[in-house]
């Protein structure tokens, strides 16, 4: 799994912010991760795209995509923060 978030958004020469490694990550969080990476900060991402990345061949509870949003959170760098858009999805945002 990579130990870092990739942002192009922060630097012309692409800047890599480390994630929090003391904190637990799994598979379902790596790939919700490089599914954010690869669109601009402020994309919002909507709920059923993430449940097809994440979790591609399951049906899950929403519940699920709430967990994996809270231990996300978690191991995010300093100043990059996930906001949900109700009855949309999620997006990213740098402070």
């Amino acid at each position: 799994m990579n130990n870092s978030l990739t942002c192009e958004q922060c630097d012309p020469n692409i800047v890599f912010h480390q994630i929090k490694i003391n904190q637990p990550m799994n598979k379902s969080i790596d790939r919700f991760v490089s599914l954010i990476a690869n669109k601009p900060i402020g994309y919002i991402h909507h709920y059923d795209d993430i449940c097809k990345a994440v979790w591609p061949t399951s049906v899950v509870s929403p519940n699920s995509l709430l967990l994996l949003i809270h231990n996300t959170r978690k191991i995010l760098p300093e100043g990059v923060k996930i906001y949900n858009v109700r009855g949309k999805g999620y997006f990213i945002s740098k402070h």
